[in-house]
This record gives structure tokens, sequence and C-alpha cells, in this order.
């Protein structure tokens, strides 16, 4: 992995080039450094959580340690799955021309975004560019259109709503039943 060449063209991913995009979708070896931006991602806004606590009225909420290495997993793990996800329905549902590797490494590479939450406030720019990137990316690339994309988007609502809420129910019941001996 050359860090250079992969920070280049997830730059030039970003500012919506296509030809970059197509690049990185074709390259055999740009899943690696994908999940890695992916991850450095979820890692810098933890740690941006972390130094710059968020004031909502007169609450501020500055998590712990163990708050954060948790926030830094969890936004990892769901944003990976995400991406996995996302590729997964465009090609096999949706039909799109880009395959579930490539957009995951093209939207891997845009995840270079997520580096803004180092400072929360920039986190929602990020969140912003980086639909506007996955709408081009899904648009461009995967050939779909926008019904397509919006029922794309509601699918993935729902697989995520529904897997919250059992993921929640199980927790929730092991909390409960160890809160009360069993």
């Amino acid at each position: 992995m050359d860090p250079q060449k992969t920070f280049s063209q997830a730059f030039e991913i970003v500012k919506l080039k296509e030809p970059a995009m197509q690049t990185v979708a074709k390259d055999a070896k740009a899943l690696q450094p994908a999940l890695i931006i992916t991850v450095l991602g979820a890692i810098i806004g933890g740690l941006g959580s972390y130094f710059f606590p968020t004031t909502l009225g007169l609450v501020t909420y500055q998590p712990d340690v163990s708050g954060v290495v948790v926030s830094m997993v969890t936004s990892a793990l769901i944003t990976i799955l995400g991406l996995f996800l996302t590729g997964f329905l465009a090609e096999r549902v949706f039909h799109s021309k880009l395959n579930m590797h490539g957009y995951v490494k093209v939207m891997g590479h845009a995840n270079i975004l997520s580096f803004l939450a180092i400072y929360p406030y920039l986190g929602i720019v990020s969140l912003v560019w980086t639909f506007v990137v996955f709408c081009y990316v899904l648009s461009k690339l995967g050939k779909l259109g926008v019904g397509s994309i919006i029922l794309l988007i509601l699918l993935e609502l729902l697989i995520f709503f529904v897997v919250g809420s059992l993921v929640a129910g199980v927790l929730g019941t092991a909390g409960f039943g160890g809160m009360m001996g069993y």
C-alpha cells in the first residue's frame, strides 16, 4: 500500500473525479486501503468527541476513554457493514453496473472525509458531502436512477432499523436479566 497514492486517489474521489473512481473500483489492491481509511476515520471521529466535548444548551457531553473506544469500534464496524450492505443491495437488488467490492473500494476511499470529524461540527459537513459522493458514485458508476437510489436508501434504513431493534432487544433483555440476577 502506497499511502501517498491512496490519499491522492481518495482526494480525487471526494472531488467527484470519475476517472479516479473508475481506477479505484477496478484496482484489486484497493480494498485494504479503503478499509484502513474507514477505520482511521472512526478513530479520528472518536478522538474528536473526546477532545472537543459537545455542548447542547446547558449540557456538555464528553465521553470517558472506554466510551470513546466503544464508539470507535462501533462506528468502524457499522460503517464497514454499511458499505458492504449498500454494495450488495445495489448490485444484487438494483442491478448496479458497479459491483459490491468496487463500491466498497470507492466509498471506503471517500471516507477520507470522516477525518473532518476530529472537530465534531465538521462531521456534519463530512456527512453531507459523503452523501453527495454516494449519490454520484451510484449514479455515474453504478448507472442507477434517482428512484433506485432513493429506494436503496429506504431499504437500507429499514434493514438497519430492524437489525438495530433486534440487537437492542437482545441486549436490553440480557441487561435486564443480569439486573434481576438470572
